[in-house]
């Protein structure tokens, strides 16, 4: 199954201090069957990749490496018109209490009927609410 990647699970593919077992489950789900993201998703992995070195959680010598694992996964950014996708992110975002980004991997589920990797428990809740699938994860570290 095609998986919708939130930023805090794409980044724990690249950061040495968060490599976990549900992350890594749903990196081997993407490279088996890709992804989808919302188009806020490229400037989330920046800015997580930005902070992260200015926080000395990686190298600045390691992002090049850590670019090219995201350019080389299947992943698709969604690329709905703008117009359309503030009102839909807008209700979303009202009606599950999350911010826009947040909201923006919800809509992008319920449209799409896709399966939402997080490790951001309001999302997560706010995904079962509203009728989305949450990835599981593999083992006794996966998501229940």
């Amino acid at each position: 199954m095609k998986l919708v990647v939130d930023a805090s699970v794409a980044l724990s593919w690249v950061l040495p201090d968060e490599n976990a077992q549900y992350p890594n489950a749903a990196l081997e789900q993407v490279i088996a069957e890709g992804a989808a993201v919302p188009s806020i998703w490229p400037a989330e992995i920046a800015n997580g990749l930005l902070m992260a070195v200015r926080r000395k959680r990686i190298e600045v010598d390691r992002v090049p490496r850590a670019l090219l694992l995201f350019e080389s996964l299947r992943i698709e950014v969604d690329s709905r018109g703008a117009r359309e996708s503030v009102r839909h992110v807008f209700d979303a975002g009202w009606a599950s209490g999350l911010t826009a980004y947040d909201a923006s991997y919800l809509d992008l589920c319920l449209r799409s009927g896709l399966v939402l990797a997080t490790q951001d428990d309001a999302l997560a809740r706010a995904a079962k609410r509203a009728g989305a699938a949450v990835f599981q994860g593999k083992g006794p570290g996966g998501r229940a």
